[in-house]
Order: structure tokens, then C-alpha cells, then sequence
């Protein structure tokens, strides 16, 4: 998820510009694909259903309480929050802020591709490979696609496990 999370960025940043989070302002009317791609890796980051994110911490909640470990407990709660803080702050920039920045030329990709200089600083858009767009797409995907295999692949590997502990 983290790498997913990294590969978005560069690609927002090597087609837009975006350096900050307040750079993130309207990028989902921009580039809706890594925009897209980026929410559904932080909400997966922050451990919401069904992504694998949600199965690591719910494990491991749930064997804190069992294991009656409260300062455990807390710390996954506190992290889950903190996680919610700061990345409900760039998705609520990406999604809900209007851009203001330089207009845009229509050729749909979303990228300032003319002379237009994003913020003074001389910014030119970079190409993105098809193999960083899929990448991200695949983290993606595959941040929600193995939370919802998760829970059978823990209870195929329960026996084995049971046997390990015993």
C-alpha cells in the first residue's frame, strides 16, 4: 500500500506539479485515475473495510483484547486515528477543494500542457510510464481484493497454525 502510495504521488506530481498537500487541491478533476487510486490506497492505509489494511489491524486488535494487552490495543487505535487525521486531510483537498492554479489546456489528460507555468516556478509535465500507471492501478486493486480473501486465508492456514502453537 505504502509503495502504491508513493508510485500516486510521483505520478500527480510528474503530471501536475503537486509538491504539498495544498498543492493536492482538485487533482480528482485533473487526474481522476491516480486520484482515485491514491484514495482507495490511504483508506486502505487507514484499515477500512474491506481492504487488507482493515484485516492486518483487526487481527491484531482482536489478539491484544484476547490477550487482555490494553497498552497494545490503544496503540493500534491511536495509530488508526492519526492515520485518518493526516490522510483525511490530503482526500478531503483531492476531492472537495476547487482547483485555482493555472487553467488547464483541454486535451483531457488533466495536465498543464502548454506554456502555462504551474505557481511561477517553471513546472513542465513529465510523461508516465504505462508501467508506473499500472502499477499504482494494480496496488490498488490489490489492497481490496486480498482483504476480501483474507479472512479465508486465515482459516486455511488456522490448522496449520494451531499445529505451530502446540
Amino acid at each position: 500500500m505504502k509503495g502504491g502510495l508513493f508510485l500516486a504521488t510521483g505520478i500527480i506530481r510528474r503530471k501536475t506539479g503537486a509538491e504539498t498537500v495544498e498543492d493536492y487541491e482538485g487533482i480528482a478533476e485533473r487526474l481522476p485515475i491516480g486520484a482515485g487510486a491514491f484514495g482507495v490506497l490511504a483508506l486502505a492505509m487507514v484499515g477500512v473495510p474491506p481492504a487488507i489494511g482493515f484485516v492486518g489491524k483487526w487481527y491484531i486488535a482482536l489478539g491484544a483484547v484476547e490477550a487482555e494487552a490494553w497498552p497494545i490495543a490503544v496503540v493500534i487505535f491511536a495509530s488508526t486515528l492519526l492515520t485518518l487525521a493526516y490522510f483525511a486531510r490530503v482526500i478531503e483537498r483531492i476531492y472537495f477543494r476547487e482547483y485555482d492554479g493555472p487553467a488547464d489546456d483541454t486535451d483531457g489528460t488533466g495536465e498543464i500542457t502548454s506554456d502555462v507555468v504551474a505557481d511561477g516556478g517553471g513546472f513542465t509535465p513529465s510523461t508516465v510510464s504505462f508501467g508506473m500507471r499500472a502499477t499504482v492501478l494494480l496496488a490498488a486493486v490489490a489492497a481490496v481484493a486480498l482483504g476480501a480473501v483474507a479472512v479465508e486465508y486465515g482459516q486455511l492456514l488456522e490448522p496449520t497454525i494451531e499445529r505451530l502453537l502446540s
